[in-house]
């Protein structure tokens, strides 16, 4: 489930609910909204527990999270403005905490004002914990605002990615006006092994010049999409001991018309690297011996939205293997590539393809990949947690409803992490459907609204160990 926007009708706030197997646009009756910061999780059945604006935490009830209040605030900006005003996009992150069933260690950061300095920076980065086990299973904050780094940092670029045993969680946040990233891992025992690491240039960029800066779904880059130049920072990552180190400029100078960039994607294999500025979207392949030249341009702006342009803003990567870009606040679409692991427009992107039900801010939450596993082999595979799911036929196959009318959902998990397919076929082995599962995906929605009635044959290939389905096809008259 995806929650963002802002109140265009009293409470009610625009999501995208993916637990169709397609992204099904609806809203939430909510108190919150979301101008910068958004962060939010759900359980094992899709549904959401809590989420927050970075500065209000809510359950699922759209009720404050018991034990949450003046969670993040900072006192010098209450005592100056009376409240705690919206803090920008990717300020915090909600994680699994390693070892603690039922518990999320939440990290964030607040904004301060500096000293004789027009910014408002945050000088600290802090974790609290949420336990949805208790108050009834609504939810409680068991621990609030213990600080991980005291020092003056840059405003939204908190990020997250999984150690390489599958376990533990890498957080990496930039010190303000340097070139340093801070690392510190979240382990079972809490935050540890607290590091500062200077590679590539230096950033100064303040709250109104925020990036957009992800790690690839693999983990093994780092992208920042800057917003104060038309350039991409591209560096490498070690997932088993946080070393990132600078790898790649690409500056789009020459090609940009608005000098600036506004948002970045990897594709789920992680080969393609997607970057954008307001009016363009071009494509890189990271595995090209000179990146820069593999630059192909996608789309420009197709000049729709009228006074409110449709241009081209912040990424998302969706669990459905699809790429989704923002368009500026007070519109209300979506532009969609629909297969990133694919070679230049056979990407397949399309502008303004989904329609929300209200007006959004821009924003997209904000999601690492929770699904990346141990890297096998490596010296830090010391849990044993990459021989999981190495058997293919062993692995969740869902298909419902069944019997259907051509119309279905598969759920699927996909081994070692790997791509897969499926292939559908009638009883006499005719093939009707063939379809490549993207990585890291994990739900589809598939419609043949032309098959016959009849028994099908569903099979879903993953590594070396295929699985079969049996649905019927019948027609409601």
């Amino acid at each position: 489930m995806w929650i963002f926007g802002y109140h265009f009708y009293p409470s009610f706030i625009p999501a995208i609910d993916f637990n169709l197997g397609y992204p099904h646009v609806t809203g939430s009756n909510s108190p919150l909204e979301f101008f910068g910061n958004i962060s939010s999780i759900c359980d094992s059945n899709g549904y959401v527990s809590f989420y927050t604006d970075g500065v209000t935490m809510m359950n699922f009830l759209h009720d404050t999270l018991q034990g949450s209040k003046h969670f993040n605030d900072d006192d010098s900006i209450v005592a100056q403005y009376g409240y705690m005003p919206q803090i920008t996009a990717q300020t915090s992150f909600i994680l699994p905490y390693p070892g603690h069933p039922g518990q999320y260690a939440v990290l964030h950061h607040s904004l301060h004002p500096l000293d004789s300095m027009p910014y408002y920076q945050p000088v600290q980065l802090s974790m609290s914990v949420v336990d949805m086990t208790l108050n009834n299973n609504e939810g409680e904050m068991i621990l609030k605002n213990q600080s991980i780094i005291n020092d003056t940092l840059l405003v939204g670029t908190l990020q997250t990615v999984k150690h390489a045993n599958g376990r533990d969680w890498w957080i990496t946040i930039h010190k303000w006006k340097s070139n340093s990233f801070y690392m510190a891992l979240l382990t079972p025992a809490g935050i540890i092994n607290v590091q500062q690491i200077q590679t590539g240039p230096n950033l100064i960029d303040g709250l109104y010049y925020n990036t957009q800066r992800l790690f690839s779904p693999t983990g093994e880059y780092f992208c920042i999409a800057r917003t104060d130049s038309a350039k991409v920072e591209i560096f490498d990552f070690d997932r088993c001991n946080g070393i990132i180190s600078h790898k790649k400029q690409i500056n789009l100078t020459a090609y940009s018309s608005t000098d600036f960039l506004s948002g970045c994607s990897f594709s789920p294999s992680g080969r393609f690297l997607y970057v954008s500025d307001s009016k363009s979207l071009y494509q890189y392949d990271m595995t090209s011996a000179n990146i820069a030249n593999s630059k192909k341009l996608i789309a420009n702006w197709d000049g729709t939205g009228g006074f409110n342009a449709y241009y081209f803003m912040v990424h998302q990567l969706g669990p459905d293997g699809k790429i989704y870009i923002a368009t500026p606040p007070s519109c209300n679409v979506i532009h969609v590539i629909n297969n990133p692991d694919l070679m230049d427009t056979l990407c397949q992107f399309e502008q303004h393809s989904l329609t929300l039900l209200s007006n959004y801010t821009g924003r997209f939450p904000v999601f690492p990949n929770y699904r990346l596993g141990a890297v096998g082999g490596s010296i830090c595979d010391s849990l044993g947690l990459s021989g999981i799911n190495i058997a293919s036929s062993n692995l969740p196959l869902k298909l419902y409803p069944n019997p259907n009318n051509g119309n279905f959902i598969i759920e699927y998990s996909l081994s070692n992490n790997a791509s897969g397919a499926i292939e559908i076929t009638d009883a006499a082995g005719r093939l009707f459907y063939a379809k490549d599962l993207s990585k890291y995906s994990f739900i589809h929605q598939i419609n043949l609204p032309t098959i016959d009635e009849g028994i099908y044959f569903l099979k879903y290939l993953n590594g070396n160990f295929p699985k079969y389905q049996k649905f019927i096809v019948v027609r409601n008259n």
